[in-house]
């Protein structure tokens, strides 16, 4: 096995409706049957009039998505695309969900606003 440290859990990943009391949350997580157990990696929480479904699709939807702006990537990395406005903003994406560029989402503890 790898030592490299792994980015995200892997996907594929899907949106599960759960009923806790009034409400209904949507966790997202690995695909049921793909690996041991399952392990919500994100919950979506709504409001009146908030697009809860499609902000649960959107974040089930990260590791695809992942995966595909990096195929993309290896195809602007040849000329005369290599550096140019698409690439760029290809690879400003892919920084941004790996977290490897100053502009990333930062995650911080919610109780005092420093870096986790």
């Amino acid at each position: 096995m790898s030592n490299a440290k792994k980015e995200h859990t892997l996907g594929p990943w899907e949106v599960y409706l759960v009923s806790y009391g009034p409400g209904v949350q949507r966790m997202i997580g690995p695909r049921r049957g793909e690996g041991k157990g399952y392990r919500p990696v994100a919950r979506v929480m709504s409001g009146i009039g908030e697009p809860a479904d499609g902000n649960a699709r959107l974040i089930a939807a990260a590791p695809e998505m992942l995966s595909a702006l990096r195929a993309v990537e290896q195809q602007f990395k040849s000329a005369p695309f290599e550096g140019g406005p698409y690439h760029r903003l290809i690879r400003a994406a892919i920084e941004s969900a790996t977290g490897t560029s100053a502009t990333s989402a930062r995650v911080v503890d919610r109780r005092t606003g420093e870096p986790a």
